[in-house]
């Protein structure tokens, strides 16, 4: 519970840079509305589609903004942030003013003439509020197109639990998947030739080096079980992470490959659970961690979502200095 509290409190504060607070001087004015549809892929912890999430928000957020009626939506069993006819509804006329997104499709959401960009790129963002490389995630072609919320990667974290029966195991996750597999790829690419090799050509085509994929099947390879099949490359885990997470509760102890949230969700589904040890995955090379952000960008099809980057640009100051947005 304290965890969901406090991704609300975490979302609150970032949403509240992108409300258009009217100026009333004193006077009645008519209530805005604000529709939001937030990231639905993070740790469900009532196990209710994240609807206790999202009345926590909606009545945390209008208490504070009285002028403003937020409906806020994001239902993994709903909703898919991933497809591009989706996003196209999500940021269509019709659809949200402000919708948390995967960064990793910026570039397509702005091609799409679907995102609102911000018209200071250096503002509200230049401060010590938010990750350096997360504020790069939100730029594109010079441009800010959104306000950094979360920050995720896939670590392997050594696992023992006490309720477990089964014998112990080398490996659980998943190496199958239209995002999963060729997200591994990049960060073996990304240990092998750098940080620096990336660009949009490696992004969009990315190169078949047998060393790069050697070290993916090395790695995977110790999935395999004592009757030779190897969940981790068929289709057991595959967009499965409740298969995961109950071989991981089930096994004595294990190596669990999977995102921060879903070792998080693992934590809170078995109390009795332990982390041992977190490390980056072994693809080999320099021991880089690829990360992931997720960010609030505007419609640009909306006209209240064109004026929430101005009260984003607005800051006052706290006792100490710290920024408030």
């Amino acid at each position: 519970e304290k965890s969901e509290m406090y991704c609300g409190e975490v979302f609150l504060l970032l949403l509240a840079t992108t409300a258009f607070i009217a100026q009333t001087n004193g006077k009645e004015v008519e209530k805005t509305e604000l529709r939001v549809l937030i990231y639905p892929y993070i740790p469900d912890l009532k196990n209710d589609g994240l609807k206790s999430l999202r009345k926590y928000i909606k009545k945390e957020f209008e208490a504070g903004h009285p002028d403003i009626t937020l409906h806020v939506d994001g239902d993994p069993s709903v909703h898919d942030p991933y497809s591009t006819d989706n996003l196209k509804t999500y940021l269509g006329t019709n659809g949200y003013d402000v919708v948390e997104v995967d960064t990793i499709l910026l570039g397509e959401m702005v091609k799409l003439n679907l995102v609102e960009p911000h018209p200071h790129p250096g503002i509200p963002l230049d401060d010590s509020s938010f990750l350096r490389f997360a504020v790069d995630a939100v730029r594109y072609k010079g441009h800010v197109y959104g306000i950094p919320t979360l920050v995720c990667a896939n670590f392997l974290a050594a696992m023992t639990s006490e309720n477990g029966k089964d014998d112990a195991v080398n490996l659980i996750g998943s190496f199958r998947g239209s995002w999963t597999l060729p997200g591994h790829y990049l960060n073996a690419y990304i240990n092998k030739y750098g940080a620096s090799s990336m660009d949009d050509g490696v992004l969009s085509n990315p190169p078949e080096h047998s060393d790069v994929l050697n070290s993916i099947r090395q790695f995977s390879d110790t999935c395999v079980r004592k009757d030779g099949s190897n969940p981790c490359t068929d289709k057991t885990y595959k967009d499965n992470t409740s298969a995961q997470i109950n071989d991981v509760i089930k096994s004595k102890s294990s190596h669990f490959l999977a995102y921060a949230e879903v070792i998080g969700q693992a934590l809170f589904t078995d109390p009795s659970l332990k982390v041992t040890s977190v490390k980056v995955p072994p693809f080999g090379g320099a021991g880089y961690l690829q990360m992931y952000t997720d960010a609030l960008v505007a419609n640009r099809n909306t006209y209240k979502a064109t004026c929430w980057w101005q009260t984003g640009t607005r800051t006052r100051r706290r006792a100490g200095g710290k920024q408030e947005h």
